[in-house]
């Protein structure tokens, strides 16, 4: 059986794109929620106020 190196898959190429996309749209840090919440909070009161 051989194995070549510096291939990838498929599965493991979304895997690794997931993995980027959940680290910036789930914060760790303490805090991080707000700053993510806050302003979607906002858009979503602006966005049923505007005419």
């Amino acid at each position: 059986m051989t194995v070549q190196q510096g291939t990838a898959t498929a599965d493991e190429i979304s895997a690794r794109e997931r993995t980027a996309l959940r680290a910036v749209a789930m914060p760790t840090e303490h805090g991080g929620w707000s700053l993510t919440l806050e302003p979607v909070l906002l858009g979503l009161l602006v966005a049923w106020s505007w005419p």
